[in-house]
């Protein structure tokens, strides 16, 4: 059965500060110029020195970390904007063949979700120079989406109650334009709070639905699912009555994919391991190192401070393959899920 051919979409919407479950508080900070030549490679210098000083493995896998410098740096000097630079360093960083291990610049969505996940480390580190008050969010329509290496930027999630939402922007849609201009996360709403947006959309029957999203998880919330520990319900003198350890008592499934990153893949590994119930989707994306983050000239490291392992066993560039192996079909309007279904049949013993 073929595809149907692409239909390309023209759609108004409002640009608003939306918030994410990643940064809840709104407030967007204006960034600066694009640095010199001078502050340009003295953010090069501090990315170098701190990876020097606090990549998880002091041995820096093997490199020789001051002929990797000499080697990016005539192309540091050369770099004429943030995203430039920013492809220098992570060109460096790349090297160290690591998860947890990017440098962000302020024109990426990413910059600013791992600014509120590590704010608590950052006020330490210069958050309130970057964000007034430690206050951190960015403008957009309440879309989440990711660029593949040719640039274009497909939408991978969609926030209820926003703009986008309402204008029936759905994950799969590839963006094409936003006011006639290519389209950018961040740069594409930026001082246009409030103001209509004009969105150029593809919509074809060949994206995948990603499970994108940051880690963050904790092993912990397994304990949810532990039936062998009991419930106590206390009742005070007034009928009042409250529950601790409270415990989930019926099947359960859980969904992954090639987005499930860092703590979520612990979550995966543990659901599995445990057989807490099927897991549902495609291999996760090996990403399990711990990070924090440093605000550097105008953008933000992401480092790998720590190895991991889970249970004795490394899931680094391995990941968690799924008990049930479902590919996540082509995006429709009815919202087809394909995973979710395959859940739902197993679930109720269809």
């Amino acid at each position: 059965m073929h595809a149907a051919p692409p239909r390309r979409h023209f759609l108004r919407l409002t640009a608003m500060a939306a918030a994410s479950v990643l940064a809840p508080r709104i407030l967007w900070a204006e960034q600066g110029e694009a640095p010199g030549v001078a502050a340009g490679v003295g953010t090069f210098e501090e990315v170098w020195r701190t990876v020097r000083d606090r990549f998880y493995d002091p041995h820096l896998h093997g490199l020789d970390w001051p002929a990797v410098r000499e080697r990016h740096l005539p192309d540091a000097e050369r770099a004429t904007s943030d995203e430039a630079l920013a492809r220098v360093i992570n060109s460096m960083l790349s090297g160290l063949q690591a998860s947890h291990t990017h440098y962000y610049t302020a024109d990426e969505p990413e910059y600013y979700q791992l600014a509120g996940i590590f704010a608590g480390a950052l006020r330490r580190r210069g958050l309130d120079r970057a964000f007034p008050g430690g206050r951190v969010g960015y403008p957009g329509i309440g879309i989440l989406s990711r660029a593949d290496r040719h640039g274009r930027s497909t939408i991978t999630g969609v926030i209820d109650g926003t703009p986008a939402r309402q204008a029936g922007l759905i994950a799969g849609d590839e963006i094409i334009s936003a006011d006639g201009a290519p389209f950018q996360p961040v740069r594409s709403f930026r001082s246009k709070v409030g103001q209509p947006v004009m969105l150029g959309l593809s919509r074809a029957g060949a994206i995948w639905d990603l499970r994108d999203g940051w880690g963050g998880a904790m092993p912990q919330y397994l304990d949810l699912f532990n039936t062998r520990a009991p419930t106590m319900q206390f009742t005070d003198r007034n009928g009042a009555r409250g529950f601790e350890g409270v415990k989930w008592r019926k099947p359960v499934a859980m969904l992954v994919n090639g987005g499930t990153r860092s703590g979520k893949e612990v979550l995966a590994y543990g659901f599995k391991k445990y057989r807490l119930g099927e897991v549902i989707g495609t291999r996760t994306e090996g990403a399990v190192l711990a990070a924090t983050a440093f605000l550097i000239g105008g953008g933000l490291l992401l480092l790998a401070v720590s190895d991991v392992l889970v249970d004795g066993e490394r899931l680094e560039g391995v990941g968690v393959a799924p008990t049930i192996d479902v590919q996540a079909g082509p995006p429709s309007v009815d919202g087809d899920d394909p995973q979710l279904d395959r859940a739902v049949a197993v679930l109720s013993g269809t």
